[in-house]
């Protein structure tokens, strides 16, 4: 690429020069990945039995909460309107599934 650090290019133009994904792709394709390896689990799986599950009892504090994985992984699903393109995505239609009920 031969970018000297005194040369003003943004992160977006040195992106697109390396042919490369930015920071959000790749931790969307990885949570994509994570969650396709939960859905193809066994039920009787410590993680996917934790990832699906809820708590009996308790309460969250009240106030702005801190996101966990399945919230994001939702979030991130719902807003680049994944689940129409990716009909044929076991993780995305097992997740709405557990998460409907």
């Amino acid at each position: 690429m031969r970018v000297k650090w005194q040369d003003k290019i943004t992160n977006s133009e040195n992106l697109r020069r390396s042919s490369m994904d930015g920071m959000e792709a790749l931790i969307l394709k990885g949570q994509l990945r994570w969650c396709g390896h939960l859905a193809r689990m066994n039920d009787t799986r410590l993680p996917k039995a934790v990832f699906y599950s809820e708590l009996s009892t308790g309460k969250r504090k009240s106030g702005g909460q801190y996101l966990r994985f399945k919230d994001v992984l939702k979030h991130n699903l719902t807003s680049c309107n994944a689940m129409e393109q990716l009909g044929a995505n076991c993780c995305a239609e097992v997740y709405m599934a557990q998460t409907d009920k």
